[in-house]
């Protein structure tokens, strides 16, 4: 009777496992500082059948383990399917920001494994020197339906004149409440203050 428990609490957990789903794949977080600005992105597949199916797409000698360059390439086809959607203007001026450091997670499972598996990365791009800038972030997800949510973290010195869409919480320099959606991207547009 014990060990029957035991069994179905087991397969229960097991279900709740492999059935979870990432409400967000695509998280972003964009850091404001002096000179730049940093996006922090975090992409995940969903554990189950589609973690597993994107591990077995990639593993091209069929050998159950994808070796270095498949992993490589299952980490590239993450990026590029987080930035699909991903376009950045600063000041009106299209921005392809460089990508300064990746992480993939779990891309060395078993090729069977049914666990998530993703990749989180970080852009750069420089901000113009002058005392005011805009920048418009357009992002969705591949799902109409769903948003991408963003937070954006300003550097001291900076003053918001405008963010839409957006709330601001001075007290910790930071806009929260930013979901990307198509048609409706982030505009933002800050002022440097000058130093007293």
């Amino acid at each position: 009777m014990q060990c029957s428990r035991r069994v179905h609490l087991a397969i229960a957990m097991m279900c709740l496992a492999v059935g979870h789903q990432y409400e967000h794949p695509k998280v972003l977080r964009l850091g404001v500082l002096a000179d730049r600005v940093l996006f922090n992105v975090s992409y995940d597949v969903n554990p189950g059948e589609d973690a597993r199916l994107h591990r077995s797409l990639f593993d091209r000698d069929g050998s159950g383990v994808l070796d270095e360059g498949e992993k490589k390439k299952l980490e590239q086809y993450l990026i590029d399917t987080a930035l699909l959607f991903f376009k950045l203007s600063i000041d009106g001026k299209k921005i392809v920001p460089e990508r300064v450091e990746t992480k993939g997670v779990r891309l060395d499972a078993a090729v069977g494994s049914t666990e998530a598996l993703g990749v989180a990365f970080v852009l750069s791009a420089p901000l113009p020197a002058g005392p005011i800038f805009t920048l418009e972030l357009a992002d969705r997800d591949k799902d109409r339906a769903r948003h991408v949510p963003l937070v954006v973290d300003l550097s001291a010195g900076y003053e918001v004149l405008l963010s839409v869409p957006g709330e601001l919480f001075p007290e910790a320099r930071q806009i929260h409440r930013i979901m990307l959606k198509e048609g409706e991207p982030l505009f933002l547009k800050l002022a440097r203050q000058r130093a007293t």
